[in-house]
């Protein structure tokens, strides 16, 4: 098995296309890389409170696996490299984790909605007696 550590990068997508399985802690920034590359994702370890949820946001969705002992992660890893009917479905996995077919639908009403708010009520902020209050 290749293997490849490298540290940050400019070009992290071009290094995980190239990649079968992602190796990382739980950072946002390489789930969701590793999300839209399609490619599973071994995490190791996290940030207490902070990147727990995205542990569980791999594990749900079945985009890979949750193993603090590099050991174990390794021959987890390995396995899934050994086993491409479970590479391709956590691939498969990896990529619809990432997709939503209705985020411009949902961009846009979200932004029909604060538009219909923001013309018909006075600003959050705004109070009836002071600066910025809507006239009548």
């Amino acid at each position: 098995v290749k293997v490849r550590v490298v540290g940050f990068l400019d070009n992290v997508e071009e290094y995980m296309l190239a990649s079968d399985v992602i190796v990382s802690k739980a950072g946002p920034g390489s789930i969701a890389e590793a999300a839209a590359c399609g490619r599973p994702c071994m995490v190791y370890d996290f940030l207490p409170g902070q990147e727990e949820a995205n542990v569980d946001f791999v594990l749900k969705r079945g985009m890979g696996g949750f193993e603090p002992d590099a050991n174990k992660a390794a021959q987890v890893v390995l396995s899934w490299l050994n086993d491409q009917p479970t590479l391709r479905k956590l691939s498969d996995a990896s990529r619809k984790a990432n997709s939503n077919p209705h985020a411009a639908h949902d961009i846009a009403a979200a932004i029909i909605t604060l538009i219909q708010v923001s013309s018909s009520e006075a600003p959050p902020w705004a109070d009836d007696a002071g600066a910025g209050a809507r006239q009548t």
